[in-house]
């Protein structure tokens, strides 16, 4: 199902879009730009039922005046992934509490901040608020993977086959099967076949795409591509959470992501994850980049998976940026920059990076948390590898930082312009999510016939400087009514050593 894209009434026109740009000249390029990560974690293992994993393999919401963070809690680096799904709470995003919520026995004590689910990566959303679930029902959803039996404590006696499943709750911690508990998944993952090999996977990330009125997920794929097996991505949609479309396969590695991983001395690239950022006008993708080592010879796997190369260990290496404009073709920056990058070897984040669902908007910056770790993925595996820890592969919740909708930019070292054909000029004020350092920008609006508007001239603008999300560029005498009504409008924008990440014009 492709979404209904519009964007003639968009509130604000951002330059990761370029639909709309008619064109530049001078000294101006398109930038992809990156996080900036704080240097430590803001969640540690520091409990005995998270002591080697307190990462964010899941979700973070903003809901009733607080941060509200659902993470998977791990006690034994050498027990296997548990799924337990533990929960912490913050005023700031920084600083996160770990509340005793009583809903969980861990030797002997409820005293604890696990919730009864178990689920792997869970995905929470708040039902009623903004969603399509009809009001009086229950106050959240939960959707994750879980193996079969997989649940050891409250939830349910066990699932009933490896699948994913929807779970509900009044409060986010105690948890039900939604259905009734009558076992239906929300889809199987073993369904789901390429030519008679490959399958679903455990990695679904799934968000409402409030914009869409949908909920959308990226399924992990396995499938032969380019002679070996990889670690892909297909989107599903669904206007319920209950009834999802068949998957259409959307990210697969290419021989530039090869390249990239050979660089680094491993052998080919795979896509672990893929989390989302829903946009009006279009969706960021966050892609976990993962640079596989070569399969050891003496590992023994099915016949399919090792006709085409299966492997465990790498490194998943960076967070990097796709784009769609409906969810189902995606495209990527020229040069494919790290977003998040993991940090350099013995740092806490130096062997992985995975982020959660949706980023969170604190003030004027998007939050993007990540779960790390300092070795590298499938390292516990076998004993010889000298990546092998003493804690688990992910072991901590991190926090990457960016200005609110500055993704890309439009920018100038010295100066240039940009025109843009905006249409109908509905308000009075141009707003600029803009940086000028040592610069400035400035604009003029034209009208259908590319003339200046009177008073809207280059000449008579107030320019913008400094650095503001909201910034305003005005001019002497005129606002923007100058422009008669209904009439469709072009603005050319001069940037002088700036970056112009987009636009808004308000009333």
């Amino acid at each position: 199902m492709s979404a209904d894209i519009r964007i003639e009434g968009a509130a604000r026109r951002l330059f990761a879009d370029t639909r709309r740009v008619a064109g530049s000249d001078g000294d101006v390029s398109h930038r992809w730009h990156s996080a900036r990560k704080n240097p430590k974690p803001v969640l540690v293992g520091d409990r005995p039922w998270d002591r080697v994993g307190a990462f964010v393999y899941g979700t973070v919401l903003r809901d009733e005046g607080r941060l509200r963070l659902w993470y998977q809690a791990r006690a034994d680096a050498q027990a296997g992934n548990t799924h337990s799904v533990a929960y912490a709470e913050s005023s700031d995003g920084v600083r996160w509490d770990k509340p005793a919520l009583g809903a969980v026995d861990f030797e002997g004590s409820r005293a604890n901040n696990l919730t009864d689910a178990v689920l792997h990566l869970p995905s929470v959303g708040r039902l009623g608020n903004g969603d399509l679930a009809a009001a009086g029902g229950p106050a959240y959803w939960m959707a994750g993977h879980a193996a079969a039996g997989a649940a050891m404590h409250g939830v349910n006696p066990g699932y009933p086959r490896r699948a994913m499943y929807l779970l509900h709750s009044n409060d986010g911690y105690r948890w039900r099967r939604a259905g009734g508990g009558d076992g239906r998944p929300l889809w199987d993952p073993d369904e789901v076949t390429v030519g008679g090999y490959g399958a679903g996977s455990d990695v679904n990330p799934v968000v409402y795409d409030a914009p869409r009125r949908r909920y959308i997920a990226a399924a992990k794929l396995h499938v032969p591509f380019e002679g070996h097996h990889r670690r892909s991505f297909a989107i599903r949609t669904s206007p319920d959470l209950r009834t999802w479309s068949a998957p259409r396969m959307a990210l697969a590695p290419d021989a530039q992501d090869d390249q990239r991983a050979c660089e680094r001395g491993l052998h080919r690239a795979d896509f672990y994850g893929l989390t989302f950022h829903p946009y009006p006008e279009f969706l960021l993708g966050f892609i976990w980049v993962f640079y596989m080592a070569a399969p050891p010879p003496e590992i023994e796997w099915p016949q399919p998976r090792r006709l085409y190369g299966w492997g465990r260990e790498g490194h998943i290496a960076e967070i990097q940026l796709a784009f769609s404009y409906d969810g189902e073709y995606w495209q990527r920056p020229p040069g494919r920059p790290a977003f998040i990058a993991s940090g350099e070897r013995g740092k806490w984040d130096a062997g992985n990076v995975a982020t959660a669902n949706l980023p969170v908007l604190i003030g004027d910056e998007h939050f993007h948390y990540y779960g790390g770790g300092p070795i590298y993925h499938g390292a516990t595996h076998r004993p010889p590898n000298p990546f092998r820890p003493a804690v688990g592969p992910f072991n901590a919740t991190g926090l990457a930082r960016i200005k609110r909708d500055r993704y890309a930019s439009f920018s100038a070292s010295v100066g240039g312009s940009l025109l843009v054909d905006h249409g109908r000029m509905d308000g009075r004020v141009l707003r600029v999510n803009a940086r000028t350092p040592h610069g400035s920008v400035r604009a003029a609006v034209l009208d259908a016939s590319g003339r200046e508007v009177p008073g809207l001239g280059l000449s008579e603008c107030r320019a913008f400087n400094g650095d503001d999300v909201d910034g305003i560029i005005s001019w002497e005498a005129a606002d923007l009514r100058a422009v008669p009504v209904g009439q469709e409008a072009a603005i050319r924008f001069v940037l002088e050593e700036a970056d112009l990440f987009g636009y808004e014009v308000t009333g």
